[in-house]
């Protein structure tokens, strides 16, 4: 895929920012083809469908002249505790996995479920923004 235009990517982003976590939407990306802006949804079929389609909407407002397409899909799943500890480089970390602490201490924010995943969605918007 070619590199995006400013315009493109900043759509995107707007997108990202004001719509990520809100009425099941759990990741925004880009497709090859055709210079659209995937937006991953939970499916919850009967749960808010209105409400829900809305948000498409305003989704499909935000994103300008480009063109949005909704994927059904579930969100990923965090099965285990990290494992790896984060690496000493000061570099960005591969994975959220690896950007978390496996031992956390009982009173930091990593140690709480909402801390993990405020962690985890902070991770996330870093690499869609990209």
């Amino acid at each position: 895929m070619t590199e995006p235009d400013e315009e493109f990517k900043e759509a995107k982003r707007r997108v990202s920012r004001k719509f990520l976590g809100t009425a099941g939407v759990h990741g925004v990306g880009v497709r090859e083809e055709g210079r659209k802006i995937a937006v991953f949804r939970q499916s919850s079929p009967g749960e808010g469908d209105e409400e829900r389609e809305a948000v498409i909407a305003e989704i499909k407002k935000e994103a300008g002249p480009f063109e949005v397409e909704v994927v059904e899909d579930e969100p990923p799943e965090f099965t285990s505790a990290p494992t790896a500890e984060p690496a000493q480089t000061g570099e960005e970390h591969a994975n959220p996995a690896s950007a978390v602490p496996s031992q956390p201490e009982s009173d930091s924010e990593a140690a709480r479920p909402a801390g993990l995943i405020a962690r985890c969605t902070r991770w996330i918007r870093s690499r869609l923004a990209r």
